[in-house]
């Protein structure tokens, strides 16, 4: 017959194994929760990048981001902002997902895919321009990531095209950064 203590003493060892069970559960659901967070935060930083690029469909803003793009002198002050503003607006978005990234939130294949459209840009002496120009307005961590891409990014002649924006453009490969 078991005395009291015995019964105590099992139903202690029970209520530990139950613990261990639970904690077990705990962390798997812990490792479940942060995957759907890193799902969420890299489908929101999408949609953001998306809206950011998405001013790229009205036809003259793109013309003017060609324009730019293929170093030319004539554009106005105001198309020019525009265009400064695209790209602000664009890698603000950029350096919340580099953000994200270091803070183990995204995916390193989702990251690479970033990493690889700005070492495309990175080889475009007007981007060098343009982001000499504005890169006080970002954190120091991406300052520091975008103007290690930019030195180890050879430039490449800009491609030519007709100041109208109705030319072909030479179709350019982005660059990739291992």
């Amino acid at each position: 017959m078991w005395s009291l203590d015995k019964i105590h003493k099992v139903g202690e060892l029970i209520a530990a194994a139950a613990v261990v069970v639970s904690l077990l559960f705990v962390g798997y659901e812990v490792q479940q929760n942060n995957e759907t967070q890193k799902r969420l935060t890299t489908r929101s930083l999408a949609r953001d990048w998306s809206y950011a690029v998405e001013s790229l469909q009205d036809s003259e803003l793109a013309c003017l981001y060609l324009r730019m793009w293929n170093g030319s002198s004539d554009l106005t002050a105001g198309e020019r902002m525009q265009v400064n503003m695209l790209l602000w607006r664009v890698y603000k978005v950029h350096e919340e997902f580099h953000y994200q990234y270091l803070d183990g939130e995204m995916d390193e294949s989702v990251w690479t895919g970033f990493k690889n459209t700005t070492a495309g840009a990175a080889s475009n002496p007007s981007f060098r321009e343009w982001w000499t120009d504005y890169r006080s307005t970002f954190g120091d961590r991406f300052r520091q990531h975008m103007d290690d891409m930019i030195t180890t990014t050879p430039v490449r002649p800009r491609p030519t095209m007709n100041a109208s924006c109705d030319g072909p453009i030479e179709d350019l490969p982005l660059e990739t950064v291992e």
